[in-house]
C-alpha cells in the first residue's frame, strides 16, 4: 500500500534517520555476558539492534580514543567493576545494557591524554592483529605460541588499565579477588570450534 508523503510517512523516516544516525564509528558491545568484551566499529557500518549489542559513540572522538575504550573494557579491571553492576541472570552470566555501563567508573583521562590513548589503542592493535593469525593457524603447536604471546598482551593492556585508574595498593588486592571467567584466547576460539560430528 502506498502512503502519500508528509507527516504519514513516519515509519519510513524514523527508520531511515535512525539508520543513518548510527553510521558512524563506534565501541560494541553485548549485553548479556560472562566477562565484558568490546570491539570497534572502525567504519561505522555495523548497525546495532540495542538490544543484545550496545554502542559507545563519541562525536568526537577519533578511532584511537575508541579502540582505547574498548581496550579499557576487554580489561581484568574493568570487567571486575562491571560484573558488580551488572544486573544478574541465569549461570552467572550478567546483563550489562547500557543503564548498567553507565555505572562502572570510567577513566576520562584517555579521552583527554592523547598519548595514553594512543598506548591502549596500541596494544589493542596488536591484539587484534594476533588474533587474527591466531585463528588462521593450522597448527595446535603455532596457535599455543599465539596464545602464549597474547597472554603477555593482555597482561600488560591489564596493567596498563590499572595505572590509568590510578589504584592503590588495597583496592588493587580487593579487585585481584574478582578475575576474569573465560580465559581470553578461549573466548577467541569459543566461536570458531566445531562441536564433534559436525561438518
Amino acid at each position: 500500500m502506498e502512503v502519500e508523503d508528509g507527516v504519514n510517512r513516519w515509519h519510513s523516516t524514523n527508520i531511515r534517520k535512525i539508520l543513518f544516525r548510527r553510521l558512524i564509528q563506534k565501541v560494541l558491545f553485548p549485553s548479556t555476558i560472562e566477562d565484558t568484551i568490546a570491539s570497534v566499529d572502525g567504519e561505522g557500518d555495523v548497525y546495532q539492534d540495542n538490544v543484545r549489542i550496545n554502542s559507545i559513540s563519541l562525536p568526537s572522538a577519533n578511532t584511537s580514543q575508541l579502540k582505547a575504550i574498548a581496550a579499557v573494557m576487554n580489561s581484568t579491571l574493568f570487567n571486575a567493576l562491571a560484573r558488580l553492576k551488572a544486573g544478574l541472570s541465569d549461570s552467572g552470566w550478567r546483563q550489562f545494557n547500557r543503564q548498567f555501563a553507565e555505572l562502572v567508573p570510567f577513566p576520562e583521562t584517555i579521552l583527554h591524554d592523547s598519548d595514553t590513548s594512543a598506548k591502549l589503542a596500541a596494544y589493542a592493535d596488536k591484539i587484534a592483529g594476533l588474533q587474527v593469525k591466531a585463528l588462521a593457524a593450522s597448527s595446535e603447536g603455532t596457535k599455543r605460541g599465539f596464545q602464549a604471546t597474547l597472554d603477555s598482551l593482555w597482561g600488560q593492556l591489564d596493567e596498563l588499565v590499572v595505572e590509568v585508574y590510578g589504584l592503590t595498593k588495597v583496592q588493587k588486592a580487593v579487585v585481584s579477588k574478582y578475575p576474569r571467567r573465560i580465559d581470553r584466547f578461549d573466548l577467541l576460539t569459543r566461536q570458531t570450534s566445531t562441536p564433534e560430528g559436525d561438518e
